[in-house]
């Protein structure tokens, strides 16, 4: 028993009209189709001059980036499609226990593993202030208990790869369909549960966010699963063919050129993406099973107007480079590859890094190790732990100044410990496999005209015949591991804005809500509705957040930290959107508060929490969005109440 279509498309209608005159922004809980929410988004265009142009667009990863920049692009009716390698949607949240081949991933041909995530990791962030604007991540989880149950919530993204083609496209009717008929039973979603009320939860009430999330807005039709993208090549087409390619559309007030008269080559760019079908699912639940699954069942090759890149920072581990590493005898991990302290029972552990993780693991680890030697570069020799510490049997170290044959680890000091293995929670390199050319070389500054006319030159056939695709990107954008140069606004390669965008790239920051309000920027550039300035613009603007850097001393690794900044960069995001509302000021008291409370209680903060006041506000707003959840929910099962009682009569 299916719910009516045109049962649906009035219960959204109906939806609409109480919230007519609201922005996009405010209005929340629309499920899969998003009829109401595109009404109003289309409903007062900020650049009224020219109707909104729909792309066909390519997103790379199905994190939590990955979901909600294909929720904005459909919001928006682009054409997206979203390719994750694993069988699930999730990311770096999705747990596995199994590990690279390498367990310090040093070696380039080993099997990769996407998720860093260790079995009893919690949050180190709020959940109130970690989820989406429109979809609460609520202590009581009902957000996700309303995703669970609505008809047609959806079904994990394992059972459903869409196969790349015009018949990929989720168009309003097609989604609303899959959100009706995907539970014809009513039952609930799995995996979309709450499992963790606390304000800092373990990572499974994260992953089931996420998959509620997806399941509430009909994402999983748009998501191809078990698919890896081998590469993503742009074509350039020469200036001639621009005359026979109307659908390449620019934004209204874009120039065709750079303001000296040379190519501007974000005309005519298009994607020529290579996947792999049925690859091997990396996240596959034990080593074994990774090893035994098949390799690949086929290549493709599609081609898209835009690329979206949201594969995450979190699994390219950064190694550094301590003397004697590759002659000691212990036993050496990266972070990346730790799943439990069960391995280090009894041992002498040096830890090195004292960042998030590396608190974390020593914690875990002293529960089982003997004794455990954090090391930083902010410790001296003997640092004392904290007052009351409920962790004696770790000691904090400065950073380790060698490794020995005989297994002893060296300190600056001239202190000596013997050791049986080694953590490098050192953190972890940008990583773009699938973009080809060099990730070590400068860009230069400014491309010459020449440069740029021989790009398109070698975007076209030898025999003239059309474009091709290049292959070397490297003088247009570069990944230099710590950073990623040039951008703008850390999303937008100059030279190939807006057709190749970044998201999730800045760090020490609340995610999910600013990777959300990148998605929007990007699918209203794309749509014509919002506006990037000019290359030259964009590109003194990334120049001169470098120079500031340098200028400041501070190295380029710190290029996409943003920290406090982070709220004034949110802010001027949804102003460039035009239609979208600021995120709310108690999300940045409420981080200041986090931090405040980790510094006051760095070994219990995650069940200490004192202000009342900002849980009280963050209840307030996600009110109105539960309700208009429940709302729509009411709706649904009206709906599908009349056309069960229809098909009965009948």
């Amino acid at each position: 028993m299916t719910v009516s279509m045109s049962a649906l498309s009035q219960c959204l209608s109906r939806r609409c009209t109480t919230v007519q005159g609201r922005t996009a922004r405010t209005m929340v809980g629309q499920p899969s189709s998003g009829v109401a929410l595109r009404t109003a988004a289309t409903k007062h265009p900020p650049n009224a001059e020219q109707p909104p142009v729909a792309k066909r667009v390519a997103i790379v990863g199905g994190g939590a980036g990955g979901l909600v920049v294909l929720r904005e692009f459909l919001r928006e009716n682009h054409d997206a499609l979203c390719f994750e390698q694993g069988n699930d949607v999730g990311g770096v949240w999705r747990y596995s226990k199994a590990t690279d081949t390498d367990p310090l991933g040093k070696d380039p041909h080993r099997t990769v593993v996407h998720t860093s995530m260790y079995k009893g990791l919690r949050t180190n962030l709020p959940r109130q202030i970690m989820g989406f604007s429109d979809f609460p991540m609520d202590p009581e989880g009902r957000a996700m208990q309303m995703a669970a149950s609505a008809p047609g919530a959806g079904a994990p993204s394992s059972a459903r790869t869409p196969a790349v083609g015009e018949d990929s496209k989720v168009s309003s009717s097609q989604s609303a369909a899959t959100h009706a008929r995907a539970h014809d039973d009513g039952g609930v979603a799995e995996g979309c549960t709450s499992l963790d009320s606390r304000i800092y939860p373990r990572h499974e009430e994260v992953q089931n966010y996420l998959r509620a999330f997806a399941a509430w807005f009909g994402l999983h039709k748009a998501v191809r699963c078990n698919t890896r993208v081998l590469s993503a090549r742009p074509i350039f087409a020469p200036p001639h063919e621009e005359q026979h390619k109307p659908m390449q559309q620019t934004a209204p007030g874009s120039s065709a050129s750079d303001g000296h008269g040379s190519l501007d080559t974000t005309r005519g760019v298009r994607w020529l993406l290579e996947v792999e079908s049925h690859a091997a699912d990396t996240s596959a639940s034990d080593t074994e099973a990774q090893q035994h699954s098949p390799r690949q069942h086929g290549v493709e090759q599609h081609e898209f107007d835009a690329l979206v890149v949201c594969n995450g920072h979190y699994t390219e581990p950064n190694l550094p480079e301590v003397p004697g590493m590759d002659v000691s005898p212990v036993f050496q991990m990266h972070s990346h590859n730790y799943r439990s302290p069960d391995q280090f029972k009894g041992q002498v552990v040096l830890v090195v890094g004292n960042s998030n993780s590396g608190d974390d693991i020593s914690k875990e680890l002293s529960a089982v190790a003997k004794t455990v030697h954090l090391c930083a570069r902010a410790y001296t020799a003997r640092s004392p732990p904290p007052p009351g510490s409920m962790f004696p049997n770790v000691i904090r170290r400065p950073m380790v100044s060698g490794l020995t044959e005989d297994g002893r680890a060296l300190f600056p000091d001239g202190l000596e410990e013997h050791i049986d293995a080694v953590v490098y929670c050192t953190g972890y390199r940008y990583a773009f496999p699938f973009l080809p050319g060099t990730t070590h070389q400068e860009p230069s500054a400014e491309q010459s005209n020449g440069q740029k006319a021989q790009q398109y030159q070698q975007g076209a056939h030898a025999n003239g015949s059309g474009p091709s695709p290049v292959s070397d990107i490297s003088q247009f954008v570069v990944s230099e591991g710590h950073h990623v140069q040039p951008l703008y606004k850390h999303m937008f390669p100059p030279a190939l804005a807006p057709s190749l965008s970044f998201v999730g790239l800045p760090w020490k920051i609340v995610p999910f809500p600013q990777m959300e309000l990148q998605g929007k920027l990007i699918a209203r550039v794309l749509s014509g509705r919002a506006q990037l300035p000019s290359p030259e613009v964009m590109s003194a603007e990334a120049r001169q957040h470098l120079e500031g850097l340098r200028q400041a001393g501070i190295p380029l690794r710190f290029a996409h930290m943003q920290n406090l900044e982070q709220f004034a960069y949110n802010d001027e995001l949804a102003e460039m959107c035009g239609d979208v509302e600021k995120l709310p000021s108690w999300r940045q008291a409420m981080y200041l508060a986090a931090g405040m409370n980790k510094r006051g209680c760095p070994e219990s903060y995650r069940d200490v929490w004192t202000e009342e006041a900002l849980l009280k506000e963050a209840e307030q707003d996600f009110a109105p969005k539960l309700r208009a959840m429940e709302d729509t929910l009411k709706c649904l099962r009206g709906s599908q109440s009349t056309s069960q009682h229809y098909s009965v009569g009948r």
